[in-house]
């Protein structure tokens, strides 16, 4: 199948440099193609935006740029060009082209809609009318198009358009802006790509980019959008804009039940080609809902959109972004009863710490094909996109005889100079890349650590606040942790890290030191492998998971409660790791340990004579005994996660991960006798974790787990099967902790257990019904962090809280009030946890 679709690409390349020789050979025959360019301009003489410059007759088609120019090149003849843009009347123009270049500018007056023939009835605006025949036919027009075959254009920029004097109370230099290619007062384009894209689609949901060149400002590596600005169907019910502004998606104003949430107002009609087209304001009924407002433009009788100009602000629940503009225009499909999209427009816009950055995503489709079979090899592969192999070396002369979408002045200012910065960067990299480079500050030495190297290579030590801490056992310690660096080459790297820690009241010294080595594939992003041995002397936690942090444990011992419990092992570790960038993992475990109880060398706290009973010996309670032995333990773990897919860059592949379920099997085995081993235990565990969008409805997040004990003979305490506690004010890890348990209270060797953590984000839902919780856009969530275990029939916990919290893109804060429910527990118990939820980034444990 891949030559089969390597041959079909082939072919295609085949054609178009055929193509191109008759086009060459047609050129020096005199049959020339003439550029014609111009201005579009409004009755105020302001530049008219991204509008729609359509060839009469023919597919051919582009729009104007940001200040209202566009081009397009013709073969010599008679032609009709016509403009429209949403709140002007159309424009066309007849020309003759010969083979000299052609000024046709065009002047556009504002659309005049007629309402004088209006009638209202029943108290009901004929703009709600108009959109009940639209949303009647809502079904059929989502579904009319089976199949698409484009060319895209994409031309994307970024700019600063507002800069403050100071941003966080430090001044901002002139000489810093045009390092970077901004002018003196820090406004300017900070990224700019344009593309060219063969895009095909097959309803419901198949996709693949084959992306044949992209061209970004200042970066000759840059990818561009491996996949294009996915066509927004304003017909579905509910509508993805860009992830991570709202996980509940946007109602569409032709959404089934949109009646119920937007208010429709007919602002006028005009006729355009024998069709009467209407206006329609789109406001929302209620704030804080995800809906956007705006205008839409219907084709009477045919009841679908022409075009569509909608917004969403803050008060569509929107994250990130303060603003997001949608505009598209459609244009009937040659002779069917189908309207195609012609432009799609993205206009974003956020303002953070006073900086104000803005840009325009502008998509262009042309040389559609529609409802046409596309060869089935296209989708057989698990490649969304491929890049052509000479994707990113197009020539300049290229560029001209493709682009859609002229540039303005601006931006050829800002290809030339990013390009030259990029140059000028490069060669003082090469000179200075090699020398010696020392990150060693006052601020850093307390809270990064001090680090020296250079491009390949780097020395670094551990911060002040990560060296000395204090626990019942070793009383005042501290710890170094200098590591080593070494990059041997692109896909290769070495590292070195020695841990050395002495106690002072235990009189201890502890020492351990990691070896690892991590090779990654030339041609997979997502496939590597890691080889790691460690050994030495250390002292370790009993469960092995760190259930909170020494800093936080120094804490709460200093004022009585000696949380952890410590053991001191003597060992050996080597592990083995797989990725195989197909969604498979695997990986390989064994350690040796020798093993010895440690017992407290200190009673001191902050008040000594009013704590010191809080002191608690270091051999859990909930635990047996811990006697002195041996361990030798293997551990196998293969992960899968169905449904990757890949996009093909020019010179690797890039895995897509999927929103499929991840499932782990793991088992562990003690070895009796061998090297002196005392354990003998066999332990089984089986987890699945996944996201579940759900919508209007929120988010769903779960992790199950199950497992157990098939042979108990010899365990020792560190193999029992243990858990993530909490006894601090701070969450532990969601979705993996349970966060009112102590932290050995749930540690086991049953033969079977289960274990559920599983969230309900709403996302806004019931939130954006009350006050204050909706101006802040902070959301509701309930969940539970459940238990079973024959012995111990159930640990319960169920919760309620708020997340979201926080402002723009930094909304990681989350409040959680729990409580819990066990036979052993003579009444529940309550705590509110405050902790930070990054959401699709990940989650930090405050410890």
């Amino acid at each position: 199948m891949i030559d089969l679709y390597l041959k079909v690409f082939r072919f295609f390349k085949l054609q178009i440099q055929l193509s191109l020789f008759f086009v060459f050979c047609l050129l020096s025959t005199s049959v020339h193609a003439t550029l014609i360019k111009g201005t579009l301009l409004n009755m105020d003489k302001q530049p008219v935006p991204f509008a729609v410059i359509m060839v009469e007759g023919t597919e051919i088609v582009t729009a104007s740029n940001e200040k209202g120019k566009y081009e397009l090149d013709l073969p010599e003849g008679s032609y009709t060009l016509t403009v429209s843009a949403m709140g002007y009347a159309s424009v066309s123009k007849t020309l003759t082209v010969a083979d000299e270049l052609l000024i046709v500018d065009f002047d556009l007056d504002i659309q005049v809609f007629s309402i004088d023939s209006v009638v209202i009835t029943a108290g009901e605006d004929l703009g709600v009318r108009i959109m009940r025949q639209v949303i009647a036919k809502r079904k059929e027009h989502a579904q009319k198009m089976k199949s698409l075959e484009s060319d895209v254009y994409l031309k994307g920029a970024l700019r600063i358009v507002k800069m403050p004097k100071m941003i966080m109370g430090q001044k901002l230099e002139d000489s810093s802006f045009k390092e970077i290619g901004l002018d003196s007062v820090g406004r300017g384009i900070i990224y700019l790509l344009e593309q060219n894209t063969h895009y095909y689609y097959q309803a419901p949901d198949k996709e693949f980019n084959y992306i044949q060149s992209v061209r970004t400002s200042g970066d000759p590596q840059g990818l561009g959008f491996a996949q294009m600005p996915a066509i927004i169907n304003i017909y579905e019910n509910n509508i993805s804009v860009l992830e991570g502004l709202n996980n509940r998606g946007f109602i569409s104003p032709a959404a089934s039940n949109a009646l119920y949430y937007y208010n429709f107002k007919f602002e006028g009609s005009y006729e355009e080609n024998g069709k009467y087209i209407s206006k329609i304001k789109v406001t929302p009924k209620r704030k804080y809902e995800p809906l956007f407002s705006g205008f839409v433009y219907v084709v009477e009788e045919e009841w679908l959109f022409k075009a569509i100009d909608l917004e969403l602000t803050k008060e569509s629940a929107i994250e990130i972004l303060d603003t997001l503009k949608l505009m598209q225009t459609y244009n009937p499909y040659k002779e069917t009863d189908m309207w195609v999209i012609q432009n799609q427009t993205l206009v974003p816009y956020i303002n953070l710490f006073g900086v104000g950055i803005g840009g325009g995503f502008i998509t262009n489709y042309k040389n559609q094909i529609v409802n046409q079979e596309i060869a089935p090899s296209i989708f057989k592969q698990k490649f969304l996109s491929v890049y052509d192999s000479t994707a990113l070396d197009k020539s300049m002369a290229y560029w001209d005889s493709t682009r859609v979408i002229p540039l303005t002045s601006e931006e050829q200012k800002d290809f030339v100079l990013k390009d030259s910065l990029m140059q000028v960067a490069k060669a003082k990299d090469s000179i200075e890349g090699g020398k010696i480079r020392w990150n060693i500050n006052v601020i850093g030495l307390l809270t990064t650590g001090a680090q020296v190297g250079n491009r390949t290579w780097n020395v670094g030590l551990n911060p002040l606040l990560d060296m000395v801490y204090f626990n019942s056992v070793e009383g005042l310690n501290i710890t170094l942790k200098p590591k080593y660096f070494f990059q041997i080459n692109q896909n290769n790297n070495l590292s070195l890290a020695l841990h050395t820690r002495y106690g002072f009241h235990s009189d201890t010294w502890y020492n351990k030191v990691k070896f690892s080595w991590l090779q990654k594939s030339k041609r997979n992003s997502a496939r590597n492998q890691e080889l790691s041995i460690e050994g030495g002397r250390y002292i370790y936690d009993i469960t092995g998971l760190q259930p909170l942090s020494e800093i936080y444990n120094t804490y709460t011992t200093l004022v009585g409660k000696n949380l952890l419990k410590f053991y001191e092992a003597k060992f050996i570790n080597i592990k083995e790791s797989y990725a195989f960038g197909n969604g498979w993992d695997l990986g390989l475990n064994l350690k040796y340990e020798d093993r010895k109880p440690l017992h407290n060398h200190t009673t001191y706290t902050f008040d000594n004579n009013a704590y010191t009973y809080r002191l608690t010996p270091n051999n859990p309670a909930e635990l047996p005994r811990f006697e002195p032995h041996q361990a030798l333990v293997a551990q196998v773990v293969v992960s899968y996660q169905p449904g990757w897919q890949y996009v093909k860059l020019p010179k690797k592949i890039e895995a897509i991960k999927s929103d499929k379920p991840v499932f782990t099997l793991r088992y562990s085995k003690g070895f009796k006798t061998i090297l002196g081993s005392d354990v003998d235990f066999d332990k089984w565990q089986f987890d699945v974790r996944q996201s579940i969008g759900l919508k209007l409805a929120g988010l769903i997040k779960y992790h199950f787990e199950m497992g157990g004990f098939l042979n108990t003979n010899a365990v020792g305490n560190p193999d029992f099967e243990h858990y993530i506690g909490n006894q601090k004010y701070f969450a532990s890890e969601y979705l993996n902790a349970f966060q009112l348990a102590p932290y050995y209270a749930l540690s086991n060797t049953d033969p079977f257990y289960a274990r559920l953590h599983l969230e309900w984000k709403m996302s806004g839902l019931l939130s954006n019904k009350i006050p204050v919780l909706k101006q802040l856009n902070w959301h509701l969530l309930a969940g539970t962090n459940a238990l079973y275990r024959p012995r111990e029939p159930y640990y319960i916990e169920a919760f309620v809280g708020i997340d979201n919290i926080g402002f723009k893109m930094f909304r990681f804060g989350r409040v959680d009030f729990v409580t819990a429910f066990a036979p052993y527990l003579s009444k529940p118990i309550y705590g509110f946890k405050v902790g930070i939820d990054m959401g699709k980034f990940g989650n930090i444990s405050i410890q």
